[in-house]
């Protein structure tokens, strides 16, 4: 009984340091994105951005900067990141069970 209390305690004690580091990646990579000039390294950031909101308590977040980052790669008209920024939104929306969503981003 005591093991498993203590491996409890020990599983919510690691959520909560990875959950403060994860808040702490995301807010310098908004910092990072405001003093970005250029499209293909603001895309990106905004990849490593959603990919961070996909493991925090704000995981429809990821959707949004997943969308925007396509947004910004058809205005840098890159083919590659284009493609990336698509393929990461497509695979969240899969992995989220949305996949008229997913079908449309590939």
């Amino acid at each position: 009984m005591k093991i498993r209390l203590f491996i409890l305690l020990l599983i919510g004690f690691y959520s909560s340091i990875f959950s403060q580091e994860v808040a702490k990646n995301i807010e310098q990579l908004k910092l990072d994105l405001l003093n970005e000039t250029i499209d293909t390294s603001k895309v990106s950031i905004l990849i490593k951005i959603a990919d961070q909101f996909k493991f925090s308590e704000k995981s429809d977040s990821s959707f949004y900067y997943y969308n925007k980052a396509v947004k910004v790669a058809e205005i840098s008209k890159s083919q590659f990141y284009l493609a990336k920024a698509y393929k990461k939104a497509a695979i969240n929306y899969y992995y989220s069970g949305r996949y008229v969503e997913a079908l449309g981003n590939f």
